[in-house]
């Protein structure tokens, strides 16, 4: 869900944001700045973060973010399973089981 919290920000924002986690980046040898940047253009495209393979290998998401009221901060809901069961029929079926949750929320 944090890819798709960042793809919420303006491009700038989201610079801002990577470059005040760039030590947290680098200390993942699977994460650098263009595929986080490139996550964040898919969640933008497709309504939904997707990661795989990322922070934990063989471990992928799906996550959306939460309506936020005022003055809360932003949340999102998300699922983590092995990346071999993340096929693209799943994801799309985990992208609509978190929505249906999101408007129950």
């Amino acid at each position: 869900s944090g890819v798709a919290m960042l793809a919420t920000m303006d491009d700038e924002r989201v610079r801002e944001a990577l470059k005040a986690l760039d030590r947290e980046i680098t200390n993942h040898p699977r994460i650098t700045h263009n595929i986080l940047l490139r996550a964040v253009t898919a969640a933008r495209a497709n309504g939904y973060g997707l990661v795989r393979d990322t922070t934990v290998l063989g471990i992928g998401g799906v996550g959306v973010v939460l309506p936020a009221k005022a003055g809360r901060p932003m949340l999102g809901l998300g699922v983590a399973m092995p990346s071999e069961r993340l096929s693209a029929a799943r994801v799309e079926q985990i992208y609509r089981l978190l929505c249906e949750a999101r408007a129950k929320l």
